[in-house]
């Protein structure tokens, strides 16, 4: 299981990857076998609390925050099949899980969405959220089960990229002229206290 995003700088040597992910912002998981056998592997994927403390209040906090949303059908974690590759028998009816099948020779990509803040868990200001964990349980057609996860912290996209680019462009053709301008007036002034100069000079010189 990779997860196509960013990874902290700051990790420590037995932590989990820890990636800042968007809210609603589409990602993709990439699952592979590393010996591509030809087999079908049934995956669950979910996202859930990394904190212990948290885990075990799972239920009530999900409750939480669900009354907090617009509405009941809203889930914490959302599948794009028209972005996603490679699965089948896809069930989305499960609260904060995904399942569905993948062959292992093909691989799979998953693309997601996380629909929950970390910082809507939290009631204390000045606390920068809690963690969540993207968990994937995997069951080989042998019922053999492996697991994989990462860390993530979801948190707002307070400005569209596109309109960053194009917010950043027009202030600086507005920065670019506002300094072309100043010194083309700059330059004209001097210029013109010279010619004054100049002629206060030659008129001086021929009155003597």
């Amino acid at each position: 299981m990779i997860l196509e995003a960013s990874t902290a700088v700051a990790q420590g040597a037995n932590d989990d990857p820890l990636s800042y992910l968007n809210k609603s912002q589409k990602y993709n998981i990439v699952f592979r076998d590393k010996d591509q056998a030809d087999e079908s592997f049934t995956t669950s994927l979910y996202v859930c609390f990394h904190e212990l403390k948290y885990q075990r209040e799972e239920e009530v906090t999900w409750r939480a925050w669900l009354s907090q949303q617009p509405s009941p059908s809203v889930r914490p974690i959302e599948l794009d099949r028209k972005s996603s590759a490679g699965i089948t028998r896809v069930d989305c009816t499960m609260f904060n899980t995904i399942q569905f099948s993948w062959n292992g020779k093909r691989g799979a990509t998953v693309a997601i969405k996380i629909n929950c803040l970390s910082t809507e868990f939290i009631r204390c200001k000045g606390v920068k959220g809690v963690q969540l964990r993207l968990q994937a349980q995997i069951k080989d057609s042998n019922s053999q089960t492996e697991s994989s996860c990462c860390r993530i912290k979801v948190f707002r996209d307070k400005v569209p990229s596109p309109f960053i680019s194009s917010s950043s462009f027009f202030i600086f053709i507005f920065y670019f002229y506002f300094y072309f301008y100043f010194l083309f007036f700059i330059f004209y002034f001097l210029f013109l206290l010279f010619l004054l100069v100049s002629l206060s000079s030659s008129s001086s010189l021929l009155l003597s």
